[in-house]
């Protein structure tokens, strides 16, 4: 589009928000794809293999060496086991695919991508009672919470020498955690909205969080604390304190949320 318009260059920004939700690490996808196309508008791009654990021998040489995955490993956070650029892509992916499939739509199918109140995910940890799960399941749920698992676990095996690289592990870390979590929620509001005539109207309602067995929320909230806690340290590591409270309302509000009315 720019090329097309004569535009003399492009501006890429971190835009995630007055309350700077969305951690740095996640932009720098945007940024290279960015500076690619700014440099050559026909550069081919290839994200990174379909799955993080791709058969290395099968896999090309070269064609690995121009995954952007590949060059986040080596140049950004400068991964000696370079396992920090596929784990990024593959969080992405997931929180991608409960969106599309929430929308009843084809996997591939990125037209109403992103959506502009926030993914399926990121709606069931602080709008979970207005989140569509007619054409979800808690199979997909369960089969995302093994994923998100199974590609953080590279994280542990990662070797980040980059001046923030720590950080960057703690922001992955948190990321994946407040997934699961959601994922949590999505299953069980399956659970308790499922239509036990599976013939007669539709397969799932979502009755809300009050409707959610007290000893779940309770659990949940729990959970709300803790990462509350672990996001109060990751986000002071990049922003002022100033803006902490304005940020944290997010979660705190979800919190809130998830408390049993008894308590």
């Amino acid at each position: 589009m720019a090329h097309e318009q004569n535009s003399i260059g492009i501006v890429v920004a971190h835009w995630s928000g007055s309350h700077h939700l969305t951690p740095h690490t996640f932009s720098w996808l945007g940024y290279l794809i960015a500076a690619g196309l700014s440099w050559n508008p026909s550069t081919e791009i290839e994200l990174g293999p379909v799955d993080l654990y791709e058969n290395s021998e099968v896999a090309n040489l070269m064609k690995r060496q121009r995954y952007l995955t590949s060059i986040l490993n080596i140049h950004v956070f400068q991964d000696l086991e370079h396992k920090i650029g596929g784990t990024i892509l593959e969080l992405g992916r997931v929180d991608t695919l409960v969106l599309t499939l929430s929308k009843n739509q084809d996997a591939n199918d990125l037209q109403q991508i992103p959506d502009n109140r926030g993914s399926t995910l990121y709606r069931l940890l602080t709008d979970p009672d207005n989140v569509n799960l007619e054409y979800l399941s808690a199979d997909l749920f369960a089969r995302m919470t093994k994923q998100i698992k199974r590609v953080t676990h590279a994280l542990y095996e990662a070797n980040l020498t980059a001046k923030f690289g720590s950080m960057d592990i703690q922001e992955l870390q948190l990321t994946a955690d407040l997934m699961v979590t959601a994922c949590r929620i999505g299953r069980t509001l399956i659970g308790v909205g499922v239509n036990p005539n599976s013939n007669m109207g539709l397969a799932v309602i979502n009755l809300g969080v009050c409707n959610l067995p007290p000893t779940f929320r309770t659990d949940i909230a729990n959970k709300m604390l803790a990462h509350i806690e672990q996001y109060k340290g990751a986000w002071l590591q990049r922003h002022l304190p100033q803006g902490l409270q304005s940020s944290l309302l997010v979660l705190t509000s979800a919190l809130h949320r998830f408390v049993p009315e008894s308590s």
